[in-house]
């Protein structure tokens, strides 16, 4: 999408509408989020989750990454990390038990 993601969103419709819901989402109470290969290089994005922890809505994060938390920004260590895989959901969805049961505890927290 190129660099200057805010104002790209802003000129169409749809994408701010789900930027919108995104941050709705984050908005609401007891919120948990689980973040699936997402590289934490879009500013907007890493804003609305520093911004929902900060107000204390988002309560906590699983990051799902071959980097592990090493994947994360310095400005977002502050949230509480709930949870770490680095295994590809292809082998964590394929029998490796320990790692499912991280998803489903996770899953099933509240």
């Amino acid at each position: 999408m190129g660099g200057d993601k805010t104002a790209l969103i802003r000129e169409h419709e749809v994408l701010e509408w789900h930027f919108q819901q995104f941050k709705n989402y984050l908005g609401r109470p007891n919120t948990h989020l689980m973040v699936i290969g997402y590289s934490f290089s879009d500013q907007h994005i890493n804003d609305a989750i520093l911004e929902a922890w900060r107000t204390g809505t988002l309560t906590g994060m699983f990051v799902v990454n071959p980097s592990g938390l090493d994947v994360l920004p310095e400005a977002l260590k502050e949230i509480r990390i709930m949870g770490v895989s680095a295994r590809p959901l292809s082998e964590t969805f394929a029998g490796d038990d320990f790692e499912h049961r991280k998803f489903t505890e996770f899953m099933m927290a509240g």
